[in-house]
């Protein structure tokens, strides 16, 4: 049990690293000493407000940072290995970003790292935290699920309004690894593993280019373990975001959301009996988003960005105890989810039906 606060530094300092930093704040007990990222001026934007040191270079930050407790990796996905090495060499937690790897080779040799090195370490799949999943999972305890259908769209691709490199497929997989593993990651959480998948991709609103070379939108059939079947819909080329995941089976019919805010809405109950309408939802303060921006109507007890808070608490825990047991979205598994996505996206090339495999 450590009982000094613990000394975190984040790797990348972009967009949720401001997020995570904010949450950071929040929770205490905590002290950012470390702020890396090869754009000095960026990382200092970030540092100069709680106080912490300013790198260019992660070696060079863990060798003159010795008091380290935790890493938190925001760098693109191609960007993991080294720095789990890093961390397992000099006895460092790890949170990781999502996805895990970008690769299933580079991830099963972390997954080593990992396993080999006993580090605490835990994957930033947040939705798992939401108190709408855990009611969602209460209410359909021992109910088979039969159809699953979700959409997750935003006009990201239209406006540009991310930094350029998710446009890359190269280097951040485009919306299905980028964002699609979140729903992806969520439905393995509670409906269960994912075996075979069939993805259908266009550029019909954002043609490929230099600087563009992922699709916009996609759509995908799923097919899980238990027998259930499933799509998921996923664009950046959309005028306004959607955000829905619906679950169905023969005594329920429930609508999901995992945050902004939390709920779950629906009923319970067979056919031609008495049903049961849910409709529960959960406080929850404005997300700060993309933006960065904490909205003006958070109240001070609100985290800064809820959806992330949870989760980054959960592992500040888990490295003050030692004890891991608590964090839901242990590496192992987050490989499995990386696993689907990446069958999404052979499958998206060749048209056919893939085997997930993780």
């Amino acid at each position: 049990m450590k009982d000094n606060p613990i000394a975190v530094a984040l790797i990348g300092a972009g967009n949720i690293a401001t997020r995570h930093l904010a949450n950071l704040q929040f929770l205490g007990d905590n002290r950012v000493a470390a702020i890396c990222d090869i754009d000095r001026a960026r990382a200092a934007t970030l540092a100069v407000p709680c106080g912490a040191n300013v790198y260019t270079d992660w070696q060079t930050m863990v060798a003159q940072e010795p008091q380290l407790d935790a890493l938190i990796l925001c760098t693109p996905p191609t960007v993991r290995r080294v720095l789990f090495t890093l961390a397992a060499e000099h006895k460092l937690a790890v949170y990781c970003e999502k996805p895990p790897a970008n690769t299933l080779d580079e991830a099963h040799k972390i997954a080593q790292i990992v396993r080999e090195s006993g580090m605490i370490c835990s994957v930033g799949f947040h939705m798992r935290y939401s108190p709408a999943v855990d009611r969602f999972r209460a209410l359909t305890a021992g109910r088979p699920v039969n159809l699953v259908q979700s959409i997750m769209a935003s006009p990201a691709a239209l406006t540009r309004s991310l930094d350029g490199w998710f446009f890359i497929q190269e280097k951040s997989g485009g919306p299905v690894m980028d964002q699609a593993i979140h729903v992806i990651d969520l439905l393995r959480f509670v409906v269960g593993d994912i075996t075979q998948v069939q993805t259908f991709g266009n550029n019909v609103l954002c043609p490929k280019a230099a600087d563009f070379t992922i699709e916009d939108s996609t759509c995908t059939n799923l097919r899980f373990a238990n027998g259930a079947s499933g799509s998921h819909i996923h664009s950046w080329a959309v005028p306004k975001g959607m955000d829905t995941l619906t679950i169905l089976g023969a005594d329920f019919s429930l609508a999901l959301r995992p945050h902004s805010p939390p709920r779950v809405q629906g009923i319970l109950g067979w056919p031609s009996t008495e049903q049961r309408v849910i409709d529960e939802t959960f406080p929850q303060g404005p997300p700060m988003g993309r933006s960065g921006r904490i909205p003006d109507n958070r109240l001070p007890t609100d985290p800064p960005d809820p959806p992330h808070c949870e989760a980054l608490k959960v592992f500040l825990a888990a490295v003050r105890s030692g004890d891991a047991s608590q964090i839901r979205s242990p590496y192992t598994d987050a490989v499995q989810s990386l696993a689907v996505v990446l069958a999404m996206l052979r499958s998206s090339a060749t048209g056919c039906v893939e085997r997930s495999h993780g």
